[in-house]
């Protein structure tokens, strides 16, 4: 049968966003466009962005692609014709894969340079194909469980295709990213009839050339924790609960994250022997739960953004998103706390875009967040003692489509002495600082500095309270037995107070009679005598 995909789903079979310095695209397969954006994204108007028809309406894109190191403003986009005809069948009849190449130039014309049908390979199963991008541009790589391919659009275009890379024909990419000398690609392999488990996750380091497999890691579970009982039932057709995320740094190519979403882990892996050895030195993950790791990019060597996810355990049901941003990072791992956790006082998700996140990737200037229903979040770094404000209170009128941050000057009380995308932090007790600091200023010691101080107070200027002191009366009371008794004994000075008190009528009427009883009293005594 043909490939039926829905098409407003912006996380289904790949990543459909894409940015580097000099273009942001994103594959929108509801309308059969691509958005594309061009810089300066710092100052974005509506003369900047367009959108472009697909080549064929019957296109589906599985994902775009740019260099992040790319001179010119160009992307690959890889997909299948929803619908076979003519040409775009392959030889079983089914649906065919293609892979274009566009060139964007900035007075908005986009011209495609190359389009080319993978004809001739049969594409079973429909789910899984992910593409990359070198990091220059220069060419493309695609992945399927029966086939890649290579796909160099300079000159006369080349596509090499072979049948696969994988020697397990079971293994099913999920996710990969390419350095100028490897790719790394995640996903799952078939596990033998005798295993407890249906399936496994994999990572592999290949060549660029899709001719040999480096290094092979497999992931083995804790004994008796939670992901060892996992049976990974339905990993052989696409589901969110089995997509992963790979992102190689390009500032130290020899570190590498992945994320695995299905067992709520992050794993750091360092690249050694020349791009042939692959070693796990770390893993983090959130807690039990499942969903972190659902994107990973590394903003600069030392930092990195992981998307923290958190679905039902059967992934029916998103519940909270967010992006744990590291700063500072050990050379060989990761830390068990993030630096910043965005939504954040300073950073809130704008009301253009929705809660739920499904996937980001870093760009020389920043980081791009694409949310469930294809809104876009492009957070850019900024220098020390400025923070990247994502409210829009703070941004001047602008398009809403994607949304950007604001440079902001780091409040009195804060600073930021590092160039990233986080947040100012607050002066600590002892410290103070003022409106766009990078670090802060230790106050003096016999000075009062509480945290977020932004100036010194002299300890002769406060003012001691006591708070405790003795009362010159007794409180008025509201236990209503002592308000009672109280009233009852006691006569106001008033006219009112005498005529209302109870103790007055009392005495009205125990006075005559006490006089009654004497007067009896003595009648009786008078007779007797």
């Amino acid at each position: 049968g043909y490939f039926s995909p829905d098409t407003t789903d912006y996380d289904a079979y790949g990543l459909k966003m894409a940015a580097n310095n000099l273009i942001l695209v994103e594959s929108q397969p509801d309308n059969t466009a691509f958005f594309i954006l061009f810089p300066p994204y710092n100052n974005v108007s509506t003369g900047q962005q367009f959108s472009l028809d697909y080549d064929d309406g019957n296109d589906y894109v599985y994902s775009v692609g740019v260099g992040f190191q790319a001179s010119d403003s160009n992307f690959y986009a890889v997909g299948q014709v929803a619908t076979g005809n003519g040409q775009d069948i392959d030889l079983s009849g089914g649906n065919a894969t293609f892979i274009a190449y566009y060139n964007a130039t900035n007075d908005v014309q986009c011209g495609q340079i190359a389009r080319t049908i993978i004809s001739e390979i049969p594409f079973l199963p429909d789910d899984f194909l992910v593409m990359v991008v070198h990091p220059t541009g220069q060419f493309a790589l695609g992945l399927a469980p029966n086939f890649a391919f290579i796909f160099n659009p300079s000159g006369s275009p080349t596509l090499i295709t072979k049948t696969s890379v994988c020697s397990n024909s079971s293994f099913t990419p999920r996710a990969a990213d390419i350095d100028t000398n490897f790719t790394i690609v995640a996903g799952i392999r078939t596990n033998s009839a005798s295993s407890r488990a249906l399936a496994s996750v994999v990572v592999y380091l290949i060549d660029n050339t899709l001719s040999h497999i480096y290094s092979t890691w497999t992931y083995v579970p804790t004994a008796n924790s939670w992901q060892s009982q996992l049976k990974f039932s339905g990993y052989d057709s696409w589901s969110v609960k089995y997509t992963m995320s790979v992102d190689i740094n390009n500032y130290n190519p020899t570190r590498v994250l992945v994320g695995v979403p299905c067992v709520n882990t992050v794993f750091h892996f360092i690249v050694g022997g020349g791009g042939t050895t692959l070693n796990l030195t770390d893993q983090r993950s959130s807690g039990n739960s499942v969903g972190f790791g659902k994107g990973v990019a590394w903003i600069s060597s030392d930092q990195a953004a992981i998307l923290a996810n958190i679905y039902t355990l059967t992934f029916s049901s998103w519940l909270s998103s967010q992006i744990w941003v590291y700063t500072q990072l050990p050379s060989t791992s990761l830390v068990s706390t993030p630096t910043v956790i965005i939504p954040n006082s300073q950073q809130p998700i704008p009301s253009t875009i929705s809660s739920e996140l499904i996937n980001l990737v870093s760009t020389p200037s920043g980081l791009v967040v694409l949310d469930v229903s294809g809104g876009i979040l492009f957070i850019l770094s900024t220098p020390p003692s400025y923070y990247a404000s994502t409210d829009p209170n703070l941004a001047p009128d602008s398009i809403a489509i994607p949304s950007i941050s604001t440079t902001q000057s780091c409040l009195a009380g804060m600073m930021k002495s590092d160039t990233g995308l986080h947040r100012c932090s607050l002066c600590p007790m002892g410290w103070r600082s003022s409106v766009g600091s990078i670090n802060c200023t230790a106050c003096n010691a016999s000075a009062f500095c509480p945290p977020g101080a932004v100036a010194e107070v002299s300890q002769t200027e406060l003012q001691t309270i006591l708070q405790a002191y003795p009362y010159y009366k007794n409180p008025d009371t509201t236990l209503f037995d002592d308000v009672l008794l109280k009233n009852v004994f006691h006569i106001g000075s008033t006219r009112h107070c005498v005529v209302v008190s109870p103790i007055f009528w009392t005495l009205i009427v125990l006075i005559p009679l006490l006089a009654l009883i004497g007067i009896l009293l003595m009648c009786q005594k008078c007779s007797r005598s």
